[in-house]
């Protein structure tokens, strides 16, 4: 099989990771359902959910990776023939979100672009004379809006009315996404071996710019009420679902999970590294990162509150001195109080409506410096959407490269030229005057949907296909220490079911109460609406999600009936080796590991024939490799299971 391609040291796979865990999400999203859903005491649902979720799937994942060292296509495909269709899924579904979310690395590249002038295009609304007073006037759907809203909407997008109206071809913007995806071609044309050298500059460059946000921020008139404003404690919050249910799904998009990325990443390790380590590292930054960028974006959001109170109490004719102190008070009556800090700190704003008006609106009041710092700004979100294609992008790279047939014939620079190509090709529907009406499908349906229900049968085809009893030993083996009670206790029974209730209350309730439904612009009001699909549209939506996730029930009903699809050969799993670092220990199932782990005997690793290698069970019953020792090819095509007669543990596993 010939040796698997790995990071050049343990450093760049951790950037990696942060790189891809620490996105958009981070810095759009975190802050806002922090502030919406009970300030400070949201950490305690996001903390928990973090302990439930994203802990569990990101070991599982990284795990998985390190042992099979395959891509999420043939790593499913090793675990069982029954879950085979689990690795197209992701790797569908992960082509289908690098597809559109490059779309804003490549708005972001617009929004830099642009920054290089003073004043900054959207600081003024653009004028035309009126024909009555032969005066110059603001556009109407400018003064109806706001100068940022007009911008983007009007002069970035060219927005449509509806997603019905494809309007005009936007080639500006089409510049920009072709620009995204070269910038990412060069980045990866080489694999790991040219990703690696670009993490270390977009892993960490993002870290520099937050801090030098976070001062400029801090040295602003009402950045501490804002930032007191985000944490300021509603306990009340506590007892709502949906703010529950808005921490598991932010931990489960914000740490990229289901999607095979992770799984991708960790193959390139060497078997013996510590992974459960690696995975607390991970969760750490990612929310450290989380809470930093909320701080920088509300210390800047509460300089913008002070400043629109300040300009409100003046033009009721009152002192703006006043802004502060009618934060919860009723000073000069009831109207003073609609020019209160908090009333302008209330209007959260999340996703693009953040990076691309309130912050673009933040650049403007910095005055002559203001270009420098929206550049900042932007050039920031493109390191940070980079990265996360990165890991997204690499479980397609990995799974392709994997067919040893398209390591003879087809290198790595060629496999990322074909599908940064077809990708564009494909997202240049998102410079249609209807693309972010588009965008929002592929972002809610896309995306959304299909990773919860790969999390939920990840956690189902380790936990109880493969066997928990069986990965436990792997564990030890590869890092010395078993799994603890609780990440056991969330691969087999509490991750899936969290993840369950989200997808059926979050998503499928959702749909079915309203409808699945997209936000447009009206021009002749200046805002947004949300508005039904049109009928075509809907069955789009449906197609999208079921697009990646059709897999996992197809291949396992060909499977059923006898239609065997090929086999891919398990890769070598040095027992001996990681014997010799990490020796056997004298582990003793527990009454509880037997009642509700399935773990009910000891088990021991062999050496397999030829160095290799494998898995196997004391009884012989071992999931990936025959009684013999040897490397069992997982999916046999006759349906044998001659090394397995009593299947208690891979009842579908081929010798």
């Amino acid at each position: 099989m010939g040796e698997r391609e790995q990071w050049d040291n343990k450093l760049q796979f951790l950037l990696a990771l942060v790189g891809y865990a620490v996105g958009l999400g981070n810095v759009w999203r975190f802050p806002y359902l922090a502030q919406k859903n009970g300030g400070g005491c949201f950490l305690i649902p996001y903390l928990t959910m973090l302990s439930l979720i994203g802990v569990p799937l990101l070991a599982l994942e990284l795990g998985v990776g390190q042992r099979l060292r395959k891509g999420p296509w043939q790593a499913y495909a090793n675990i069982s023939r029954f879950t085979f269709g689990m690795g197209i899924a992701s790797v569908v579904a992960s082509l289908g979100v690098a597809a559109y979310y490059n779309t804003v690395i490549a708005w972001c590249l617009y929004y830099f672009v642009v920054s290089f002038q003073y004043p900054l295009p959207w600081e003024k609304c653009p004028t035309i004379k009126d024909p009555k007073s032969n005066k110059s006037v603001p556009v109407e759907e400018c003064a109806k809006s706001s100068e940022t809203q007009y911008y983007w909407n009007r002069e970035v997008l060219n927005i449509s009315p509806s997603i019905d109206d494809p309007g005009e071809f936007n080639f500006p913007m089409a510049s920009a996404i072709f620009v995204a995806w070269f910038i990412l071609f060069v980045c990866m044309f080489k694999g790991i071996k040219s990703q690696g050298k670009v993490i270390y500059f977009t892993s960490t460059f993002p870290y520099v710019l937050l801090t030098a946000f976070l001062i400029k921020g801090l040295s602003l008139p009402g950045s501490l009420e804002g930032i007191k404003f985000l944490f300021r404690p509603d306990f009340t919050k506590l007892w709502d679902g949906h703010v529950w249910l808005a921490a598991a799904e932010q931990i489960f998009y914000s740490l990229g999970l289901a999607g095979g990325s992770c799984i991708a990443m960790a193959s390139y390790m060497p078997h013996q590294n510590n992974f459960l380590l690696d995975t607390v590292c991970i969760a750490v930054i990612n929310t450290c990162t989380s809470l930093y960028a909320a701080c920088v974006i509300f210390s800047v959001l509460g300089y913008i509150a002070l400043s629109k109170s300040q300009k409100c109490l003046s033009g009721m004719g009152l002192d703006p001195g006043l802004a502060g102190s009618i934060a919860t008070s009723s000073v000069n009556g009831t109207e003073a109080m609609n020019c209160a800090v908090e009333k302008f700190m209330e209007k959260g704003i999340s996703g693009s409506g953040l990076a691309f008006m309130t912050m673009a609106e933040v650049c403007v009041e910095f005055g002559p410096s203001g270009p420098v710092w929206a550049a900042l700004f932007y050039f920031m979100l493109i390191t940070l959407g980079l990265d996360s294609t990165f890991g997204t992008l690499e479980s397609v790279f990995a799974s392709i490269l994997d067919f040893k047939s398209t390591k003879k014939y087809l290198k790595t620079p060629f496999v990322s030229g074909v599908i940064c190509l077809l990708s564009f090709l494909f997202a240049l529907c998102f410079a249609a005057g209807s693309g972010e009406y588009v965008f929002q499908m592929f972002d809610n349906y896309a995306g959304a949907l299909p990773f919860v229900l790969l999390g939920i049968f990840e956690c189902i085809a380790i936990a109880w296909v493969y066997g928990l009893d069986q990965f436990s030993d792997d564990i030890q083996l590869m890092t010395g220490i078993r799994p603890p009670f609780l990440l056991k206790a969330c691969w087999m029974y509490l991750s899936p079911f969290i993840l369950a209730i989200a997808f059926v209350w979050g998503a499928l309730f959702s749909i079915l109460k309203n409808g699945a439904m997209y936000a447009i612009w009206l021009k002749d009001e200046g805002t947004q609406a949300d508005v039904p699909y049109p009928t075509w549209a809907q069955y789009l939506c449906m197609f999208l999600t079921s697009l990646s996730i059709i897999w996992m029930p197809l291949i396992a009903l060909f499977e059923a009936v006898g239609i065997h699809f090929p086999q891919f050969p398990l890769a070598d799993f040095p027992v001996e080796e990681l014997r010799k670092i990490h020796p056997e220990d004298t582990y003793t199932p527990s009454f509880i590991d037997q009642k509700f782990f399935r773990i009910s005997h000891s088990r021991s690793y062999i050496t397999g024939a030829g160095g290799g290698g494998g898995v196997s069970a004391n009884n012989g019953k071992g999931a990936l490799e025959s009684n013999d020792g040897a490397p069992s090819a997982v999916l046999a095509l006759d349906g044998t299971n001659d090394h397995y007669p009593d299947n208690k543990h891979m009842a579908d596993t081929q010798a």
